[in-house]
């Protein structure tokens, strides 16, 4: 198991403002959501909070949000 602090994720994601403007495809407001697959060596990975819950998601306030996705370790035999 794996743990990331929470309060590091806007350390490693570029403010929305910043992403390539391909990404967006309509100049209405939209929400945006990254699915996050973590490589076998630090699979499972877990956000962590303040009070030490472990959670696999997390909220960009305003835009969108980033979902980690741990494999289940059978699927790396097949990978």
């Amino acid at each position: 198991e794996h743990l990331y602090d929470e309060n590091d994720i806007p350390h490693i994601l570029a403010h929305p403002n910043e992403w390539n403007s391909d990404f967006v495809a309509t100049e209405q407001p939209s929400l945006h959501f990254i699915v996050y697959v973590p490589p076998r060596i630090y699979s499972p990975l877990y956000l962590t909070n303040s009070e030490g819950e472990h959670h696999s998601a997390y909220i960009i306030p305003q835009t969108g949000g980033v979902f980690i996705y741990n494999r289940e370790e059978d699927i790396f035999s097949i990978i």
